[in-house]
């Protein structure tokens, strides 16, 4: 941050670096949620797979 660098001096973000920073955390939040989705589907495939497994040796 500026004022750290320059004790004494104020630095106030302008309205586009704002807007830039609130964009970006938009995105950044939409691809964890979608990486999130994809890490649950996984995850469902395999619980549905290790049930099917299950299900076919104790009928085995």
């Amino acid at each position: 941050m500026i004022s750290a660098a320059f004790p004494g001096h104020t630095h106030t973000p302008s309205a586009q670096t704002s807007a830039t920073t609130v964009a970006t955390t938009q995105s950044l939040t939409a691809v964890q949620s979608a990486q999130r989705r994809r890490t649950i589907s996984i995850e469902h495939l395999i619980a549905r797979d290790i049930d099917a497994y299950t299900k076919a040796r104790t009928a085995a």
